[in-house]
């Protein structure tokens, strides 16, 4: 059996180190794998003895002249595309921009070197499992894959998490949803919450439809803060809108004690964020690292004492970054949204109403 991995960045430096820790597992059911990440640049990481990577289709997700330049100027149809619009999308002008970006985006890797020979890949030799680890842009070529391929011995084989699940960042467009599980074999969300949100959706495929969560290794107990330490806290994740980083800010800021508190990722609202900062009280000390790669964020647990984890969101899948800090027996305090309350509860931590102000 060989697998096709269809991934957003992975193994490029990216929004997967999740995936880092389930490639070491691709081997087990597979003598073949071969990796397509959608955007990416540099150098490929943490690839196994056989795996092969093929090139990014996109540099990056904000390259829209390049995606404007490889999804406009071809021949590719979007037929699925069309006909799904006037079926469902048509009356709802909020997801036209979606519907565009989507229609591009798969114009884009169909055009591209790399669709040819995933192509030859699923057309040649042993049966082949194709994996998209999202449910969004590589979801969107596979019923023109089916159209492209010459074999039927192939399964197709999603996961979705969170914002993929519900299209919250595309104003809930997911295009022909119901079409691509007719198609796959199986759809493994990564929460409770993810499966039924699912099947209530599409009642037909619910036998389809499962639960498989995603992990994180052990890595023993962190250091221990010391006596007198002030209350150290950590929180991990894209510093946009509905992370609410700045709300964690607010928090702290109103608490009158000694706190330190790190945060390890970047977005686009962190220019407000390290404005707001400026006004922390003197007691309150705020460290903001950026984006970092796994191994710096696991090397951070294993040497700095941290009290607890925070996590504000108002939605989520099965947070990865919460697995990390329960790997380090750090407690969490986190939003009941998603699939957290899953792993979230009194022994571990505590779950906060979402509508904390």
């Amino acid at each position: 059996m060989r697998l096709l991995v269809l991934s957003h960045f992975f193994p490029h430096t990216g929004a997967e180190p999740f995936l880092v820790y389930e490639s070491q597992y691709f081997n087990v059911t597979s003598n073949s794998v071969l990796i397509a990440p959608l955007f990416g640049s540099g150098t490929a990481q943490h690839l196994q003895l056989n795996h092969r990577v093929l090139p990014p289709v996109l540099t990056s997700p904000k390259s829209r002249l390049q995606l404007l330049y490889k999804g406009l100027f071809n021949f590719k149809s979007f037929s699925y595309h069309r006909s799904d619009f006037f079926k469902h999308w048509w009356k709802q002008p909020k997801t036209w921009y979606s519907v565009c970006l989507s229609i591009l985006v798969s114009r884009a890797i169909r055009a591209s070197s790399n669709y040819q020979q995933l192509i030859h890949y699923i057309n040649a030799g042993d049966p082949v499992i194709v994996y998209s680890y999202w449910a969004d842009h590589w979801t969107s070529v596979l019923p023109y894959l089916k159209d492209s391929c010459s074999t039927s011995h192939y399964k197709i084989v999603i996961r979705s998490h969170g914002s993929d699940l519900t299209g919250v960042h595309q104003q809930g467009y997911r295009p022909f949803r119901a079409e691509v599980l007719q198609l796959c074999t199986a759809w493994y969300a990564v929460s409770e919450y993810g499966k039924l949100y699912l099947q209530t959706r599409y009642p037909e495929f619910k036998f389809k439809i499962k639960c498989a969560r995603i992990g994180v290794p052990g890595h023993g107990k962190a250091p221990l803060p010391n006596v007198g330490q002030p209350l150290t806290f950590i929180s991990v994740s894209n510093i946009v809108p509905l992370k609410r980083v700045h709300l964690i800010f607010e928090v702290f800021q109103n608490l009158n004690q000694d706190i330190i508190w790190h945060h390890f990722g970047d977005g686009p609202e962190m220019p407000r964020l390290k404005q707001k900062i400026k006004s922390a009280r003197p007691a309150f000390k705020v460290h903001l690292h950026g984006h970092v790669e796994t191994d710096a964020l696991v090397s951070f647990y294993k040497t700095q004492p941290v009290h607890a984890f925070i996590n504000l969101s108002t939605r989520e899948g099965l947070p990865v970054s919460i697995m990390e800090a329960f790997s380090f027996g750090i407690p969490v305090f986190a939003t009941a949204v998603g699939g957290t309350p899953e792993l979230v509860n009194d022994t571990n931590g505590s779950c906060i109403p979402a509508e904390v102000t």
